[in-house]
């Protein structure tokens, strides 16, 4: 579980972030939606440490991340698997090479451990056998599948997901927020996945949170978001000329 209390995050004279207050329970999934420029990516940077709030707290189950000294944040990083928007592969490093890659840097364990680890990893995003490709030989679901291993290769308590299945075609962003999903009820991993794709707040959002102008403006489950009032939200959801179809026959 993550627990985010008053986190504050200011820039110069811009406040981006606004007493967002959260609790992200593990084994769900924890969707954070809205518009470009709400504040998603902010809020992402500061729980997992990549910049400091300018005032609030974050616990991983109840450990105050920001009273860490800097050996103990580092030993907590490692608890945190992160998908990046794009996948981020090496492009230099093959299939194996990039999931092996913390399990290189973070632990002493021998090759043929990090080598059925990696297999294992792959396996289970249904990738078996991909070990010695090359990213630019990857289709663009293959390139999130492998991101996903290089996330969980280290077993994490927790997961963090940035546009998981942007640029990718609707059936394979359905695979891959399928493939999130079960993961984290599987290994009961507390996920948060940052996202503006209603289509996946629709298929897999136990948890939503959705923010407008750095602020905490709605929160619920998919079965609710439909009927909110929020009207910001609902300019959010009813965005697309799909989703407008769908209001429009709910009316």
């Amino acid at each position: 579980m993550i627990r985010i209390e008053n986190l504050y995050k200011v820039y110069g004279d811009r406040e981006v972030i606004s007493d967002f207050n959260a609790v992200l329970d593990k084994g769900i999934n924890n969707l954070i939606i809205g518009a470009s420029g709400s504040g998603k990516t902010t809020i992402t940077k500061c729980v997992v440490g990549l910049t400091e709030p300018t005032k609030g707290r974050v616990l991983f189950d109840d450990v105050d991340f920001f009273s860490l000294g800097r050996k103990d944040r580092a030993e907590m990083r490692q608890l945190i698997g992160f998908m990046f928007q794009g996948g981020a592969l090496f492009d230099s490093m093959s299939v194996e090479e990039n999931v092996m890659f913390a399990l290189r840097v973070f632990t002493n364990r021998s090759y043929a451990e990090m080598k059925k680890r990696v297999d294992f990893c792959l396996d289970r995003v249904g990738l078996s056998g991909v070990n010695n490709l090359m990213p630019d030989e990857l289709s663009g679901g293959m390139v999130k599948r492998v991101a996903i291993a290089r996330a969980i290769v280290m077993n994490p308590s927790y997961l963090f997901c940035d546009e998981p299945n942007s640029g990718l075609d609707p059936q394979t962003a359905i695979l891959i927020d399928e493939l999130i999903s079960e993961i984290t009820h599987e290994y009961q991993i507390t996920t948060v996945i940052i996202t503006h794709d209603m289509n996946s707040v629709m298929d897999i959002g136990d948890h939503v949170i959705f923010l407008h102008q750095g602020q905490k403006w709605w929160e619920g489950s998919k079965k609710e978001i439909l009927d909110a009032k929020n009207e910001q939200l609902r300019e959010f959801i009813y965005a697309s000329s799909f989703m407008k179809s769908l209001k429009d026959l709910q009316e």
